[in-house]
């Protein structure tokens, strides 16, 4: 019987550390260790004009048109201007965005909010999202095609 004793306290002392560093594991409240960056994530920055000229969805559907102005800085707004098909839905055809970051640019006019953001050079999402809960995602594509003013 004492070698059942003997036997049962080694076999405990030996597990002890396992069954320590499993609770300390399961116990919701401890932090897991942060995970290294290797490379922070970067966003790319694009210049205005890179923003400017005629957009689609499709070759047949209707171009939106985004110009900007001259202002640098704080006060540079790019003009976004909705084909007819877009307007009759959101009821209203222009917007004056404002720059978020170096890829995103943005106007909030109740009932609407307006985000125009560039993907690459050649393509680009426009969301629009309403108080009431709708929101029409636009993926575009640069349209080089076609003349701004026919």
């Amino acid at each position: 019987m004492t070698r059942f004793f003997r036997f049962s306290a080694a076999l405990l002392l030996s597990i002890s550390p396992a069954l320590a560093t499993h609770a300390t594991a399961a116990q919701p409240d401890a932090k897991p260790a942060a995970p290294k960056a290797t490379a922070t994530a970067h966003k790319p920055s694009y210049p205005t004009a890179l923003f400017c000229g005629t957009w689609a969805m499709m070759s047949a559907a209707d171009a939106i048109e985004v110009a900007a102005n001259r202002a640098m800085g704080p006060a540079a707004r790019l003009l976004l201007t909705l084909p007819p098909m877009y307007s009759r839905v959101v009821k209203q055809e222009r917007f004056s965005l404002t720059r978020v970051d170096g890829s995103s640019w943005t106007t909030s006019s109740p009932p609407l909010t307006l985000t125009f953001t560039l993907q690459t050079d050649n393509t680009a999402l426009l969301v629009i999202n309403s108080t009431d809960g709708h929101k029409m995602e636009l993926p575009l594509y640069r349209d080089d095609t076609r003349t701004q003013n026919p």
